[in-house]
Order: C-alpha cells, then structure tokens, then sequence
C-alpha cells in the first residue's frame, strides 16, 4: 500500500490541468487578499501594523501554491 504522500502526488499530477489552474487562481487569490489586509491594517497613531497574523496566512498560503505547482511537474 502506497503511503499518503504518494497518494497526494498521484492526485495532484492526474487532476484536469484547467481544475488545477482554478485552484492556483483561487489560492493566489486568497494571498493577495491577506496581505492587502495585513498593509491595510497599519495604525498611523501607533505606527505599527495591527494584524500581523495576515501576512503569516498569506505567506503559508504561498507555501502551499509553490508546493502544489513543484508536485504538478
């Protein structure tokens, strides 16, 4: 029996090019949408950002996008 790992990649490398490519725009969408969070949280009285907890998710999320697309080739 094949271990999850290797399960993970044959679903990933037999799904329709034109599924994949919706959730690469879907996940890179969900990036752009928390960082433009994250700069849009900056407090002029304090001078810092208020939700640095966005940009954390965003660069995870990018992570995942970069992942997916290395196990795609």
């Amino acid at each position: 029996m094949k271990s999850l790992y290797y399960q993970f990649v044959n679903f990933i490398q037999r799904i329709n090019p034109f599924v994949f490519a919706a959730i690469w725009v879907v996940l890179l969408g969900l990036t752009f949408m928390f960082i433009i969070k994250f700069f849009n949280s900056y407090d002029n009285d304090k001078k810092r950002y208020k939700k640095i907890s966005f940009l954390i998710v965003g660069i995870l999320i990018m992570a995942v996008l970069i992942l997916l697309t290395y196990l795609r080739k």
